[in-house]
């Protein structure tokens, strides 16, 4: 894991799981947190979020936007239309799960 500074925008609405609308590291996550001081949005760090992955779901489809997007601090990248394989895949290699293109090992009988 990088030792620069990461830092996310959650947006928390009634009745629904928090959102993130910003996340980045480095010069990308001071800019995040200069825009927050300024709109005097509260700020907390929670040391054991730090290593959730994040993983950009978009319409953006280009060659440079997903440069851009994971130069944002994003660890995987899934563009519309989207591939149930394909995010599956994404999903499970961020998590440690099995690695994109390879089956987990068949869990243990009891």
């Amino acid at each position: 894991m990088s030792t620069r500074r990461r830092a996310a925008a959650l947006r928390y609405e009634s009745g629904s799981t928090p959102r993130v609308t910003a996340a980045g590291r480095g010069l990308i996550a001071e800019k995040i947190l200069e825009e927050a001081k300024k709109a005097g949005v509260p700020i907390r760090e929670d040391k054991a979020l730090k290593d959730v992955p994040i993983m950009a779901v978009t319409a953006y489809a280009a060659a440079a936007d997903e440069e851009r997007i994971r130069a944002a601090g994003a660890q995987a990248y899934v563009s519309k239309p989207i591939s149930v394989a394909k995010f599956v895949a994404q999903v499970n290699e961020l998590l440690g799960i099995e690695k994109a293109g390879e089956r987990a090992p068949a869990p243990e009988a009891i």
